[in-house]
């Protein structure tokens, strides 16, 4: 009985050995990808001179009368995604409806998106609900927040203070030049 338990502290220890070098070649190698002027380095400056490059193109494709299309479902569900999931703003998830469009004024039409949350259980404090209303103005110039609903997320009975958690839906309009037909000229 001896022999085997002795048999079997060899065998744990051999296991036990061969991991730990295992461990120490994996934190070495990810020692020297984190050296200066490492792997990483090389993989962030690639990402950034590509990213350079994309605003370029589309900066150019915007100056040659080309507009890149900020009206798209995808394109707002990707601004608002992404203004939601900001570690400041921490809102959640949120889903964004098709737009409905209506011409306001002569030349311009205004693009109308509801958003909510993912989650109809998920509700946030109004501190965030600010942040996030601001956020998603001051970075956007041509979108407006332009209804709102906010619902206490708990039933409250008469003289009790609530707790300050919000279900909440809004809606977001997005004004956009409207393209002009050119016309033909017939010689």
């Amino acid at each position: 009985m001896v022999r085997v338990m002795i048999l079997l502290l060899l065998a744990g220890s051999a296991w036990l050995g061969w991991n730990y070098t295992q461990q120490q070649e994996l934190l070495q190698r990810y020692e020297a990808a984190v050296v200066p002027d490492g792997p990483i380095d090389d993989t962030i400056y690639d990402t950034q001179v590509a990213a350079y490059k994309y605003r370029q193109l589309q900066d150019l494709a915007a100056s040659e009368g080309k507009k890149v299309d900020n009206s798209s479902e995808q394109s707002m569900f990707r601004k608002v995604q992404q203004v939601a999931q900001s570690p400041k703003i921490a809102f959640g998830g949120v889903k964004v409806s098709k737009p409905s469009s209506k011409q306001n004024r002569e030349g311009y039409v205004d693009f109308i998106y509801r958003v909510e949350h993912n989650d109809s259980k998920e509700n946030v404090k109004r501190d965030r609900v600010a942040n996030f209303f601001y956020e998603l103005e001051r970075s956007h110039r041509s979108l407006k927040i332009t209804g709102i609903d906010m619902r206490l997320a708990d039933k409250v009975k008469p003289r009790e203070i609530p707790v300050d958690l919000w279900d909440v839906e809004f809606e977001v309009t997005v004004r956009t030049e409207k393209e002009k037909k050119r016309r033909r000229s017939s010689r």
